[in-house]
């Protein structure tokens, strides 16, 4: 790994349906003497243009034929985001984010979304929003930990809790017109 950097690369296509733009990410490490890649995990995005539905209930409406994750997190996003001052409609929702096992640990979690935050400021993209989650882990109070866990990862970010009433389905935000330094 001592000789390996990080490469992210983004692929996206329209989602006709939804009017959302959907992007699968891949993290590879390559090996800088060989040029050797190897795959270490992935995430995927999702794009929304708020402006380009009528209405909240619109965005809502579309993002259920994604999931009901979808949709609940933009229920719970739509006071917040009209709260913003500087929200301009677009709002980025990232839907997964996963290391490979045997890599985590290394902080190639944190590089890998930090290159995300950095790419969605490089659009202009004004908000980034998240369902903390631990969707490998099957019992429940393990799945509670390990989204403690994933909160403080997130925290480190500058993303925070805002839904607090919602214990068990946190959702997570961040306005990325605010400069921050991570």
């Amino acid at each position: 790994m001592e000789d390996s950097v990080l490469a992210v690369e983004f692929y996206s296509f329209l989602d006709e349906e939804t009017e959302f733009i959907s992007y699968s990410v891949e993290f590879d490490l390559v090996n800088v003497n060989s040029d050797e890649r190897t795959t270490i995990g992935y995430a995927s995005l999702y794009f929304i243009n708020t402006f380009s539905k009528n209405s909240w209930f619109d965005i809502r409406d579309a993002a259920d034929g994604i999931s009901g994750d979808m949709s609940h997190l933009i229920y719970e996003l739509e006071d917040v985001l009209q709260q913003e001052s500087d929200f301009l409609g677009l709002l980025a929702i990232l839907d997964h984010l996963q290391i490979n096992k045997a890599y985590r640990g290394k902080g190639l979690g944190s590089k890998a979304l930090i290159e995300i935050v950095e790419y969605l400021e490089t659009l202009s993209i004004d908000y980034l929003a998240l369902i903390p989650s631990a969707f490998e882990e099957k019992d429940e109070e393990k799945k509670q930990i390990d989204i403690q866990r994933l909160i403080k990862f997130y925290n480190k970010f500058h993303l925070e809790v805002v839904n607090k009433q919602c214990e068990s389905k946190p959702i997570m935000g961040r306005n990325l017109n605010h400069l921050v330094t991570i």
